[in-house]
């Protein structure tokens, strides 16, 4: 129960850090990452996992209003998957790799719906005149990117947990994954820099392409 408190805060509070305020830097994956493995003590295991949506994030460089993809969502589901040791071989780690990519398209998505709501707010505040209240705004802002966090990331954790455990049963197990994340990161660090000017969606495709190819030759 502590855990899941535990949880359930922390969720929210990467969402006001990453978009409402704070920005103390404890969104940025390997943070979210190395948090949750203390929650579950799984700290070497998540800070794998982060350090791949770490150069992930490389992929969205957030220039101007240009809003990037959750890569800290991306952390924190895929932490959680590692720390319910649900990833037993790289056929798992591969699945649970990409379900956590394709989701966080969704809850980037959310994160367009608060800052829309957000700006209307404003402007309904800005037109009361003399009765502008700020501080009103500002509360409002962190409430509603708060429940973000705590609605979508765990709703969406939940959807990609039961599509990883469908899937997971029909895919081979129990060898050792950790190489491989390795390895990941090796791919990862080489081939974002080299395609960093290129579409995303296009970056994102190739990457899942190699993981695959890179399964099969291991």
């Amino acid at each position: 129960m502590t855990q899941l408190i535990l949880l359930l805060a922390f969720s929210g509070i990467i969402t006001v850090d990453r978009a409402a305020g704070f920005n103390t830097m404890i969104s940025r994956p390997l943070v979210v990452s190395v948090v949750i493995g203390m929650i579950f003590g799984t700290v070497e295991l998540c800070f794998l996992g982060g350090l791949i949506f770490e150069i992930i994030g490389l992929v969205d460089v957030p220039v101007g209003t240009r809003i990037s993809r959750d890569d800290s969502f991306g952390a924190y589901a895929f932490s959680l998957v590692l720390s319910y040791h649900a990833v037993t071989g790289m056929s798992n780690f591969i699945l649970a790799l990409m379900l956590v990519i394709v989701f966080t398209y969704p809850v980037t998505l959310s994160l367009h719906i608060c800052r829309k709501l957000n700006k209307r707010l404003y402007m309904r505040e800005l037109n009361k005149g003399d009765r502008f209240n700020p501080s009103k705004l500002v509360r409002l802002g962190l409430f509603f990117h708060f429940g973000q966090g705590v609605v979508v990331y765990n709703l969406a954790f939940v959807i990609i947990y039961t599509l990883y455990q469908w899937f997971a049963a029909y895919l081979p197990g129990n060898d050792n994954f950790i190489p491989y994340i390795v390895f990941t990161i090796i791919f990862l660090s080489g081939f974002l820099l080299r395609f960093l000017s290129g579409n995303s969606y296009v970056k994102y495709v190739l990457f899942l392409c190699g993981v695959l190819v890179g399964w099969a030759v291991l």
